[in-house]
């Protein structure tokens, strides 16, 4: 039987029952820790520097593939904060549902106008 389905531990005289008793009796049951490891070494400097590679590479792919996405919400931004001065100048007359609304209708009006 296998010691994690739940339905009981290995047998006294299974190799994986032996092994599970004795590391179960060991004060360090994954061996002794070895010497820490040496952070100025050509390997980790090397492992450290292959790492950051990985890394800038997958960020500018991601970058690369949300782009158009990235442009829109660029553009919303900027249409946005351009258009919130006349949005609540017109909200102190209006609800701003109404205010916003015709800011909108507007510009889509001067936009449909100047094509």
């Amino acid at each position: 039987m296998h010691a994690t389905s739940g339905r009981g531990a290995y047998r006294a005289g299974h190799p994986i029952g032996e092994a599970e008793g004795a590391a179960a009796q060991q004060a360090e049951p994954l061996g002794a820790p070895g010497k820490p490891l040496d952070r100025r070494s050509p390997f980790f400097t090397g492992m450290l520097a292959a790492a950051g590679v990985v890394v800038t590479v997958a960020v500018v792919e991601v970058v690369l593939a949300a782009s158009d996405a990235l442009l829109l919400i660029g553009v919303a931004f900027f249409l946005a904060v351009g258009l919130e001065p006349v949005t609540a100048r017109l909200a102190r007359r209006m609800p701003r549902a109404l205010a916003t609304a015709v800011v909108v209708v507007t510009g889509v009006a001067v936009l449909g106008g100047a094509l």
